[in-house]
């Protein structure tokens, strides 16, 4: 009986060891451009900019009223100073964001609304205290109830 032939196993493929290229060798030794929300952690410290930090985004719970006069929108932006938000009137929008840093999170606060056909984008006032928002947004004198005298 003539021996069967067994097929050779492949060797694994070896990565070549060829001298990296003049091209390789010039971008290994520029400096490499750093992401502007890494951050480098140092013990003790605030990030600092080599570590990555994670981005968690949140859309801001909001609770909207509305009376005669006005639209009263209560948003909750715990954690935050008045330095780290913003309230933003966008043509007919009003966009709220907000951003703080907590350990290696970058936590980013948004949202926006549609302002009302009836909305005064000229009379909006915003104060904050213990995490809240409120947000008064005045309707326009023309969209406001008035009383009309009754003539006997």
């Amino acid at each position: 009986m003539a021996d069967a032939q067994q097929p050779k196993a492949q060797e694994p493929a070896q990565p070549s060891q060829q001298p990296p290229t003049a091209q390789q060798q010039s971008q290994a030794q520029q400096p490499q451009a750093q992401d502007p929300t890494a951050l480098q952690r140092q013990p003790g410290a605030e990030p600092t900019r080599t570590q990555q930090l994670s981005v968690q985004r949140i859309i801001v719970p909001c609770d909207v009223f509305e009376n005669d006069n006005e639209y009263l929108v209560l948003a909750d932006l715990p954690g935050l100073d008045t330095e780290n938000f913003d309230f933003i009137v966008r043509g007919d929008r009003i966009e709220l964001r907000g951003e703080r840093i907590a350990g290696d999170q970058r936590i980013v606060y948004e949202r926006s609304f549609a302002l009302p056909n009836n909305a005064d984008p000229n009379d909006i006032e915003a104060n904050y205290r213990d995490g809240v928002a409120r947000i008064t947004i005045a309707k326009t004198q023309e969209s406001r109830p008035r009383r009309i005298p009754v003539h006997t």
